[in-house]
């Protein structure tokens, strides 16, 4: 797959960087609007090394050839047990609610709000229906 990998790659980071350079090289970054933005961070979350070790632990049992369900699901349940380490006041109601219908922080800032605003289940339901759709005609058609 090299063969068409490769040059697509190319082909979109030059395509990337020129537009990148065209539509927002003359602009100039705002340092006190991103000094905002990790103090408003740093004061409404805790950032702390343990929330990698749900990645850590999906790309180990990865490496150990884990099958893929197993391994995310013990990923989300590493991920939902250090949610109760790094937002002391959360219970299991709020890990699951946030797991079904999505994350809406209110720190104040805009632009950290829409950045977090992340849908649940609820918002990839429309995603996942249509995969499975196309794996039922897909076992019509092979039948």
């Amino acid at each position: 797959m090299l063969w068409t990998t490769i040059p697509a790659l190319i082909i979109t980071i030059i395509i990337f960087g020129l537009i990148g350079f065209f539509m927002y090289g003359s602009q100039t970054g705002d340092d006190r609007e991103i000094q905002s933005m990790i103090t408003v961070l740093n004061d409404e979350f805790t950032i702390h090394p343990v929330t990698l070790l749900s990645p850590a632990v999906i790309i180990l049992l990865a490496i150990c050839r884990v099958k893929p369900i197993p391994a995310l699901v013990f990923g989300l349940v590493v991920a939902g047990l250090t949610t109760f380490f790094t937002s002391p006041g959360s219970g299991l109601a709020d890990v699951m609610g946030a797991a079904h219908s999505g994350f809406e922080p209110a720190t104040g800032n805009a632009n950290i709000d829409d950045l977090l605003t992340i849908g649940g289940l609820e918002h990839m339901l429309f995603g996942v229906s249509l995969i499975m759709i196309s794996l039922a005609f897909g076992g019509l058609i092979h039948a």
